[in-house]
C-alpha cells in the first residue's frame, strides 16, 4: 500500500505532500536566511570598526608628525620679535594636539579584538609623554633657543618611541582589517550560494506543483469523459430492453 491510494484522490494526496514540502523547505531556508543575514551584518559591522580603525590610526599618524613640524616651526622662528609667527605656531600646536588626542579617543572606543586594545592602550604612555615634549621644546624655541637645543635630543627620543609604538599598532589593525573584510567577502559569496539554492528549491518545487494541478486536470476530464459515456451506454441499453 502507498499513502495515497490509487484513485482520482491521489493527485491530491501528492499535492498535499508537495505543499508540505515546500512549507518545510520554506521554512528552513528562512530560518538559515535570517542566520546567515545576521551574520552577514555582525561581519559588515566589525569590519566598519577595523577600517575606522586604518582611518583614525592614519590620522594619528599625520598629527604625530604635525607636531614635529610644529616644533621644527617654532625653531625656525625669529627669536625677537615675530610675535605673530610665534602665535601662530602656538595655535597650530594646540589645534594638533587636540585633534591627535581625540583621535586616539575614537580609535580607542571602537570593538576590536582584545589584542589590538591592549596595544592601543600600549600607546597611552608614548603619546602623552611625545605631547608634552612637544610643548616643551615649542616653547623652548620660541623663547629660549639655546635651550630648545639641547632638548631636541629627548624630543627626538620621544618621537622615535612613539612612532614604533604606533608602527605595531599599524601592524595589527591592517591585518584585522584584511582578515575581517576577507571573511566578509566569503560570508557574501556563501549567502548569495544561499540565495541561489532557495531559488532552484522554489522552482523545483514550483514545476512540481503544476505538473500536479495539471495531471488532476487531466484525469478529472478524463473521469467525467468516461462517466458520460457510461451513462449514455446505460440508456441505449434501457432503451433496447423497453423495445423488447
Amino acid at each position: 500500500h502507498t499513502i495515497c491510494s490509487r484513485d482520482w484522490s491521489s493527485d491530491v494526496c501528492s499535492s498535499d505532500l508537495i505543499g508540505f514540502v515546500t512549507l518545510l523547505v520554506a521554512g528552513t531556508m528562512a530560518t538559515v536566511g535570517e542566520v546567515e543575514i545576521a551574520a552577514l551584518d555582525n561581519r559588515l559591522k566589525e569590519m566598519n570598526a577595523s577600517a575606522a580603525a586604518v582611518r583614525y590610526h592614519l590620522e594619528a599618524d599625520m598629527m604625530h608628525d604635525a607636531l614635529r613640524a610644529d616644533v621644527l616651526a617654532a625653531l625656525a622662528v625669529p627669536e625677537f620679535g615675530a610675535d605673530e609667527q610665534k602665535q601662530n605656531v602656538r595655535d597650530g600646536l594646540a589645534d594638533h594636539v587636540t585633534r591627535l588626542r581625540e583621535t586616539f579617543t575614537e580609535l580607542s572606543r571602537l570593538d576590536l579584538p582584545a589584542d589590538v586594545a591592549a596595544a592601543l592602550r600600549g600607546v597611552v604612555g608614548p603619546l602623552e609623554e611625545y605631547v608634552v615634549a612637544a610643548q616643551r621644546q615649542v616653547a623652548a624655541g620660541l623663547s629660549d633657543r639655546l635651550a630648545a637645543g639641547s632638548e631636541q635630543p629627548n624630543f627626538d627620543r620621544t618621537f622615535r618611541a612613539l612612532e614604533d609604538s604606533l608602527e605595531q599598532v599599524s601592524e595589527q589593525i591592517q591585518a584585522l582589517n584584511n582578515s575581517r573584510t576577507e571573511d566578509a567577502l566569503q560570508l557574501g559569496a556563501r549567502a548569495r550560494q544561499l540565495l541561489l539554492y532557495v531559488a532552484i528549491v522554489g522552482v523545483v518545487l514550483a514545476l512540481g506543483g503544476i505538473w500536479i494541478g495539471m495531471r488532476y486536470i487531466v484525469r478529472s476530464v478524463i473521469k467525467d469523459r468516461k462517466s458520460t459515456r457510461l451513462n449514455s451506454s446505460h440508456g441505449y441499453i434501457s432503451y433496447a430492453v423497453f423495445c423488447l
